[in-house]
């Protein structure tokens, strides 16, 4: 076959989307190859995105002797280079001026062409993308045009295959116009100059405009083609188009998920595979990764995992850059969507400024505002980098990127977010983009009654009925609107939230009825279950109001429905919250007695069912946010606890009320401070022999079921096997200890009293009381909890939480204050509030062993030093502190006895300010006779070196308070701060850090008490027992308190014994009365 013959068999290959011959064809041609076969290889390359394939020819059509062919190749090279990795407006500027050099300089009409081409494709890529002003579309739309009448007599092929591309933008944002793009395709068809296989593209492109021009309300049955896509289809296959079949059910398919008929994934799902056999490549990869799109979105959980394991796409080797941040910007997506806040922000973070496509930095700066606001963290970052962006874009003029620019800045600045939102509005419609601009007046109208909520101002919501109007009418009216059904549900719930504001409760019911009506037809179960929320909350509200059982029950029945739809739902973060309002359906009638007597047996097991599911569903997320880090673990639970205060105060005052305070406290357990036992006991993991385990496989992969599937038959059926698995662990020598850790998570009061009793054989004669404390709003309750006594002991104090608060506002500074001016000892915090501590009295025999569990607000605070009997506890009771029962009951079980300073790492003065620290650690020098490191030898080296090899370390010097989230507290080292999260994620073999620094103690609680501090980062690593000051420590008080302390140490006292002895020392001196002097250190961990 010759060159010329190849070119004509291979142009009919092209045309007739024979991908595979031609593919075959054009390899077994020998070269060098005619310039034409290289340019129309280029085509299908582009087509099939096979980028290394275009800089193989490109380079074969440089070597051309035709000159005109080598600048081709150099604009063309220049151009896919433009698309494929630096998609901006920098690098637009250069491809448009070499365009314009060829086209001044070339007399050549076909490569002048050529370049227009270029120009022009150059231009509609800046308009898609949002940078070029939008105004110019129509202008370079003509150009476009005139271009095609100007060559189409020259170069019909060449002309055609540039319309088609006009054509393309044409449909696009911004601006689109669908029936403009129809009339110009209709010419083309009925133009019998032009062979019938010249005109199958244009038949595909007739097929999506008709499909958005005709079918955009509803198609009446969804599973068969329309009958104009059948005549469509009939021709393509009349000219024998090879994929005929594929690419119109494909676009018919994509069309359904737009009108968001779930029928469009099985047709997608039908032609993916045979997209791709004919080498269709990213057709295939475009279908395949929109349907996943759609169902996560949406949170077609079931559906997706169907999906997914009937289609399998090769993986793409060679990504372009833009594909490359593209898959980045999903990743990150999908980790939010899942509720895992944190390794969205680290994904976001790592990769933001070095992105080249202006486009993906709008569309990064969304997700990461997203995920901002759903970590709660300071947000003057991202409103200057969206203020620096705005500027930066209002060169270009109208653009959709300044439109999601405002919609962003208006979740961050809530003074101004009416505007900003009503800004964003009106750009997207003036832009053609429906849908965005209707979630923008949602928006607005949502912010306007949220404010009225806020002020109780009907002036704020004057003008909202007028508002809601204008949004009906967008749906009145003849045009298409993607995710129609979403939008008029999200329409219909701010309908209803308008109702509720103004007491209309019956006509608000009827509106978010309606909007989950919609979410269904929508196939939206995430949207669906959040209305459920919403529907569900309405009848708590009237419950509660009406003390009426009528609305509890039929809350119950919403939210049991919606639970039930919304367990196919991928919604991580927020299915546990649908089965809290649930839970509160069966303990809110209880609490208020509005049960009947046959009934409250059933309300009771039903209310315990649903908090199980609750913590067991919350557990799942931190274990499948699970971190190689335990800071980043602890901090991925912290987002998902935000708002979990109330689930724990509902959970244990149900069980409480009803007196079952064994179930209270191990509720409470099951919730508190997960994350941190989760760390504590996956330091293990670090041993790759366990890590390989086959069982520890096996434990992984139910976890991931376990928690994936949302089903209840499917959880307890999981679980069982999970704990079977432990069970099975613990006969094995590589994995006993960790099942056994594992299985501590577990908090069990009879397990407990046992380890206290084992415990108790080591004192001499005394018992061991656990003090543990609850709040719940302006209440704060005690329990306690001994071997000797059999039922949990409970009491009440009488003290409120708000009177404490006020006190503790200024608490820290009046210490400091207390050591320069004489204090009346009646108006100290010592004897305040000491009912707090009052139920020792009774509860407990002078000498016991106290270790208290604080909660909330009462973290942080030296009980020890609260009076009993006139005196300070702690001259009657020897006290230590625990994070919580679960961390203590793991400590005992690493049975790890404290050597007496066999191996010491002594630290002083790193910064050389601090001569007294430093003559401090100097006298347990000779106390202990070992070395001490000072000065420029107190670095993170030297001291996470003694972390892992010294049994006992002693730390003098300054501390450093993070009194944001507590990740930053640290010490001050001669090289920098060794903050919390360092420490955290080390594994410490120490069995005791002392730390005799000011405030290092202190720690910030998070929801779900998740304590972040230097405290719980050293007890995260390992360390089972750590000694921290709680506020500006005297450096002589200190010498003091610890010549005694380690004495004591040394003569065989425990340290929790050996610390009473030094501050009832401290306590006689002259001066020294005062508690700022001896209750400034506390002990957490093991007592021994």
């Amino acid at each position: 076959m010759t060159m010329m013959n190849s070119f004509e068999k291979l142009q009919e290959l092209y045309k007739k989307g024979d991908y595979i011959s031609f593919y075959t064809l054009y390899k077994a041609l020998e070269k060098p190859l005619d310039d034409e076969v290289l340019l129309l290889a280029i085509k299908l390359a582009r087509s099939a995105s096979e980028w290394l394939d275009i800089e193989d020819i490109l380079i074969q059509l440089k070597k051309s002797v035709n000159i005109q062919s080598v600048e081709k190749s150099k604009l063309c090279y220049e151009f896919y280079d433009f698309v494929r990795k630096k998609l901006n407006r920098k690098e637009s500027e250069i491809i448009l001026e070499k365009c314009f050099r060829v086209i001044s300089n070339s007399t050549d009409s076909d490569l002048v062409f050529y370049a227009k081409k270029i120009q022009i494709k150059t231009r509609l890529i800046l308009l898609h993308q949002g940078l070029l002003n939008a105004e110019e579309k129509r202008k370079v739309i003509e150009d476009g045009l005139n271009l095609y009448e100007k060559y189409k007599e020259i170069n019909q092929c060449e002309s055609l295959s540039f319309l088609e591309i006009l054509v393309d933008y044409i449909g696009k944002h911004p601006i689109p116009d669908l029936k403009f793009g129809l009339e110009i395709i209709e010419k083309i068809i009925q133009d019998n100059s032009i062979k019938n296989y010249n005109k199958i593209s244009f038949y595909l492109k007739k097929a999506r405009f008709l499909l958005r021009t005709k079918y955009y309300l509803e198609i009446r049955n969804p599973i068969e083609l329309p009958n104009e896509i059948k005549e469509i289809l009939s021709f393509l296959e009349e000219n024998k188009y090879l994929p005929a079949t594929e690419i119109i059910e494909s676009v018919y398919g994509n069309h359904l998920l737009d009108l968001e008929l779930i029928e469009g994934i099985e047709f997608l799902e039908n032609n993916i595979l045979k997209l791709w056999q004919l080498g269709y490549h990213q057709e295939a990869r475009n279908d395949y990764n929109n349907a996943l799109r759609w169902m996560q979105d949406r949170g077609q959980g079931k559906l997706l995992k169907e999906f997914s394991q009937k289609i399998n796409l090769p993986k793409k080797v060679n990504k372009t850059i833009l594909e490359a941040e593209l898959e980045m910007l999903h990743k990150s997506h999908d980790f939010h969507i899942s509720g895992d806040y944190y390794n969205a922000g680290e994904t976001l973070e790592k990769i933001i400024s070095n992105i080249e496509n202006e486009t993906f930095q709008v569309l990064f700066i969304g997700t990461l505002v997203n995920n901002t606001s759903q970590r709660s963290i300071k947000n003057i970052k991202e409103i200057k980098i969206i203020d620096s962006k705005i500027k930066d874009l209002n060169e270009v003029g109208k653009t959709f990127l300044i439109a999601q620019l405002y919609a962003f800045m208006a979740m961050l600045d809530k003074k101004q977010s009416k505007k900003y939102f009503i800004n964003s509005g009106k750009m997207y419609e003036n832009l053609g983009m429906i849908q965005e601009s209707l979630e923008q007046y949602q928006n607005y109208i949502n912010q306007k009654l949220i404010e009225f909520n806020e002020n109780k101002k009907l002036s704020t919501i004057d003008g909202v009925p007028k508002d809601l109007k204008k949004i009906i009418s967008f749906f009145d009216a003849d045009h298409w609107i993607k995710n129609r059904y979403s939008l008029q549900g999200n329409l219909c719930q701010v309908s209803g939230n308008l109702s509720l504001y103004i007491k209309q409760f019956e006509i608000a019911i009827e509106s978010f009825e309606a909007a989950s009506n919609l979410y269904l037809k929508a196939n939206h179960l995430n949207s669906f279950a959040l209305n459920t929320h919403r529907l569900g909350s309405i009848y708590l509200e009237l419950g509660r109001k009406n003390q009426n059982i009528n609305d509890y029950e039929k809350g119950n029945k919403v939210l049991s429905e919606g639970i039930s739809i919304s367990k196919k739902s991928k919604l991580n973060n927020f299915i546990w919250r649908l089965q809290f309002i649930y839970a509160l359906t069966y303990i809110e009638p209880l609490a208020r007695k509005l049960v009947s007597p046959n009934d409250v047996l059933l309300y009771v097991k039903n209310g315990e069912k649903c908090l199980d599911q609750i913590a067991f569903y919350l557990d799942g997320m931190i274990h499948k946010a699970n971190q190689t880090n335990s800071s980043e673990n602890l901090e991925a639970t912290i987002t998902f606890k935000d708002d979990t205060r109330q689930i724990i105060s509902s959970g244990t005052h149900f069980f409480q009320s009803r007196g079952n305070y064994t179930k209270a406290i191990e509720w409470l357990e099951k919730m508190r401070t997960r994350s941190l036992l989760i760390s504590m006991t996956n330091y293990k993991l670090n041993n790759d022999e366990l890590k390989k385990h086959p069982l520890l496989l096996q434990e992984n992969n139910i976890i991931s079921h376990l928690y994936e599937e949302n089903l209840n038959e499917f959880q307890e059926y999981s679980q069982n096997d999970l704990d079977k698995l432990y069970q099975k662990m613990l006969n094995d020598k590589i994995t006993n200890e960790y099942a056994a850790i594992k299985r501590l998570t577990k908090l069990s009061i009879t397990n407990l009293k046992e380890s206290i009793r084992n415990n108790e054989k080591k004192l001499d004669g005394q018992k061991l009381f656990f003090l543990y404390y609850f709040i719940e709003k302006d209440n704060i309750y005690v329990y306690g909890i001994s071997s000797q006594v059999e039922k949990i002991l409970f009491s009440k104090v009488p003290i409120k939480t708000s009177d404490l608060e006020d006190y503790l506002s200024t608490f820290y500074l009046n210490i400091n204050l207390s050591k320069t001016k004489d204090y009346n000892p009646g108006e100290t915090f010592w004897t305040r509030f000491s009912d707090l501590i009052a139920p020792l009295k009774e509860w407990t025999q002078p000498d016991d062993i106290i270790c208290i569990v604080p909660y909330g607000k009462l973290q942080n605070l030296p009980l020890h030093s609260l009076h009993i009997d006139g005196k300070p506890l702690i001259y009657r009771n020897p006290v230590f502190y625990n994070i919580s029962l679960s961390t203590w009951q793991y400590i005992q079980f690493k049975n790890t006895i404290f050597s007496n300073f066999k191996s010491v790492g002594l630290f002083g003065n790193p910064e050389y300010n601090l001569e007294n620290a430093e003559e401090e650690v100097l006298s347990l020098v000779r106390l202990f006779k070992k070395e001490a490191l000072f000065g420029k030898n107190v670095t993170k080296k030297t001291f996470l070196k003694a972390l892992k090899a010294d049994d006992f370390i002693h730390f003098a010097g300054h501390g450093d308070l993070d009194k944001g989230h507590g990740f930053l507290s640290g010490l001050k080292l001669n090289d920098g701060v060794l903050t919390a999260k360092e420490i955290m994620n080390q594994r410490a073999n120490t069995n005791f850090v002392t730390l005799a620094s000011c405030d290092v103690g202190r720690q910030k609680n998070h929801s779900g008490e998740e304590l972040v501090g230097l405290t719980s980062a050293f007890i995260a690593s390992g360390v089972n027992t750590v000694m921290t000051g709680l506020w500006e420590v005297d450096d002589a008080d200190a010498k003091e308190f610890f010549s005694i302390f380690y004495k004591k140490l040394l003569e065989g006292f425990p340290k929790v014994i050996a610390m009473q002895q030094a501050m009832l020392a401290l306590m006689e001196i002259s001066g020294k009365s005062h508690f700022c002097h001896w209750a400034m250190f506390s002990l957490t961990g093991d007592w021994r």
